[in-house]
């Protein structure tokens, strides 16, 4: 760090009698020292003038670059020191002019506008030192540190903040904790610097809105036996031999109690799987003690009663699911702040038909029956964690909302209630709920409307192609190549016989993106249609298709392809030429509006600009959705 160049004049009036200079400048630093010097063999005696004219703070950046960002402003100061080198005295004051830091591990930007710090033999003294935010929040230092030992200085602080911007960071600044978070707080300091005592009352204010993320491992205490010495062995005496009192005092931690209250609109998330993305988000309130003791331990204990938030689940990244946390549920504390106990019910509303769950009770009934119970209701699934934050205990419920309970008869309500019971069946709907929204046969169906065999196969189908499609893209990234997979399953109307058929298609463009030619076939997986027997060719689809204007609203399209159109017609080949116009608006008159210059370098700016088609159930992970406000 180049603080500039450094002086240094001495001149010798007689024989130890010195009169001394230095200056140092051109650099970040701007300071002159004046005074003189008497060497004595008991004590030397000396007289010094310090003027710090200017001291650039953007060099801590550079001194400590992963703990400082955006320094900025000076330091000023005067400070005097004469008598002798046994016993100095000293004073001078040190002022911050237009001065800013910003802790990289908190993000937040600390601003001294105009402070002053005074210091002498006894102590450095804090009169109302004040820290601003960006928002003008204050927090505020007043006392004195005594510095009668250097060695080991004693503290008496009073710290008060009033809505303080304390943490201010992302995910790129701490991998553990991020986010806003705002405080009060009035803390006193005392101790000594081998053991800091800190007690006082911090409140989290309502716009905090803070993430935690639970480690995926946590490190752990392993008891050994032995404990391993490293010897000197050219002195080993001076290790083994040695007294405890000859050993120098250290640190010995921090000595800290704190009553923490929490603002019921404050906002708290706790990623608790990462790889799977299941998170807890809440708004809670309630009082808590904190505590960190001489050894390092942190202990954290009390209640917080949840006044809303949501459970998010994914299910092997499938499905994502959201249950709204209901008022009241608690999480507790009586130790490790990674160990609390949570006490959470959270529902998810579904509305679907209650056919398939009253499947077995419908079987010979008429189809008016049937009919009448393929009205969608409202239901709730509800979700139990209970235990462990780091592992905890979940299960499951089901349940109707009560003003759809009567609803034929009490019969469907009824079968839920005996759901309870039944944990196997119960958390098989549950799951069905979850992924396809909607419930799964029970047992004893004859198949009507589907049956479990129809969904079984229709879900089987839809994974099997995403996963497919998911190693499509892992294997061809952004080479311009596309490969999409299809797998569609039906039955065929030839005497309730199943058919199962895998689409492979292939998709290039060409011309900077003008051209798109795509081809594919159709494979039987599962039974045998009438294609099968002339497909013989990859090229059983195919499909060319020209951009004729660079916003791509006109396109033309010639194209050939087998599909399955029904029951009667069978599998038909269609063959036939097209002229496409896309265009997205909000409203109608848009709709004649003359379009404008595409955006290449980013299209999603252009609004105008209609997204890129995908081949038939092709997911390209990198492929962002344009949405606009809906009117």
């Amino acid at each position: 760090t180049h603080l500039g160049t450094l002086t240094i004049d001495a001149e010798a009036i007689t024989i130890g009698n010195y009169v001394l200079k230095a200056e140092l400048g051109g650099g970040g630093a701007d300071l002159k020292v004046n005074g003189n010097f008497k060497a004595d063999v008991e004590a030397a005696t000396f007289e010094l003038e310090v003027d710090l004219t200017r001291i650039e703070l953007d060099m801590l950046e550079s001194i400590l670059p992963d703990q400082i960002t955006q320094a900025g402003g000076v330091l000023e100061g005067k400070i005097t020191a004469n008598g002798t080198t046994i016993e100095p005295i000293y004073e001078g004051i040190l002022t911050f002019k237009q001065a800013s830091i910003t802790p990289t591990y908190l993000g937040t930007k600390y601003n001294f506008e105009d402070e002053d710090i005074r210091l002498d033999n006894a102590g450095i003294y804090l009169d109302n030192f004040t820290v601003r935010d960006d928002s003008q929040n204050t927090f505020s230092l007043d006392g004195e540190i005594g510095t009668e030992s250097l060695i080991n200085p004693t503290f008496d602080l009073q710290v008060n903040a009033k809505n303080f911007m304390a943490i201010n960071s992302t995910d790129e600044e701490s991998e553990l904790f991020f986010g806003k978070g705002t405080i009060d707080a009035t803390i006193s300091i005392t101790g000594d610097l081998l053991l800091p005592v800190v007690r006082g009352n911090l409140r989290v204010r309502d716009d905090t809105n803070l993430t935690f993320i639970v480690p995926e491992s946590e490190l752990e205490l392993v008891a050994r036996q032995g404990v391993v010495v490293f010897v000197n062995k050219e002195n080993p005496d001076d290790i083994l031999t040695r007294n405890a009192g000859e050993i120098s005092n250290s640190f010995a931690g921090y000595d800290i109690r704190l009553q923490v209250e929490v603002d019921p609109s404050s906002r708290f998330r706790i990623v608790i799987d990462p790889k799977s993305g299941d998170n807890l988000a809440l708004s809670a309130s309630g009082e808590l003690d904190l505590a960190i003791d001489p050894i390092g331990r942190t202990n954290l204990s009390g209640r917080l009663e949840v006044q809303d938030g949501h459970y998010e689940m994914s299910l092997y990244s499938l499905v994502n699911r959201r249950f709204l946390i209901e008022k009241g549920s608690t999480i507790r504390w009586n130790g490790d702040p990674l160990d609390a106990t949570l006490d959470i019910s959270a529902s998810y509303e579904v509305r679907t038909s209650a056919a398939p769950l009253m499947a077995s009770q419908l079987t010979g009934s008429g189809d008016a029956i049937q009919n009448q119970y393929s009205k969608r209701l409202d239901f709730f699934v509800y979700l139990y964690l209970k235990g462990d934050l780091l592992k905890p205990e979940i299960s499951f419920g089901l349940d109707m909302p009560e003003g759809e309970r009567g609803e034929f008869g009490g019969n469907v309500y009824s079968q839920v209630r005996q759901l309870g019971d039944q944990e196997a069946e119960l958390n098989r709907q549950v799951f069905s709920l979850l992924v396809l929204n909607r419930f799964f046969p029970s047992g004893g169906s004859d198949g009507s409307g589907g049956g479990t065999e129809a969904l079984a196969r229709n879900s089987v189908s839809q994974l099997l192609s995403d996963q497919l499609n998911d190693f499509s893209n892992q294997l061809f990234g952004d080479s311009g190549f596309e490969v999409g997979f299809e797998v569609d399953s039906y039955a065929n109307g030839q005497g309730g016989k199943s058919q199962t058929e895998l689409n492979v298609s292939a998709q290039q463009s060409l011309f900077n993106d003008r051209l798109t030619v795509q081809v594919g076939s159709q494979f039987d997986v599962e039974g045998n249609s009438q294609t099968s027997q002339n497909a013989g060719s990859i090229l059983g689809n195919v499909s060319i298709e020209y951009t004729l204007t660079e916003d791509g609203r006109f396109k033309i399209r010639a194209f050939r392809k087998n599909q399955f159109e029904s029951i009667i017609d069978g599998q038909l080949v269609v063959t036939g030429l097209g002229v496409v116009f896309n265009r997205e608006f909000n409203s109608f008159s848009q709709l004649w509006k003359d379009s404008k210059p595409v955006n290449k370098t980013n299209p999603i700016d252009d609004l105008d600009n209609p997204p890129k088609e995908k081949i038939p159930g092709k997911k390209k992970n990198d492929t962002t959705e344009l949405k606009k406000d809906e009117n």
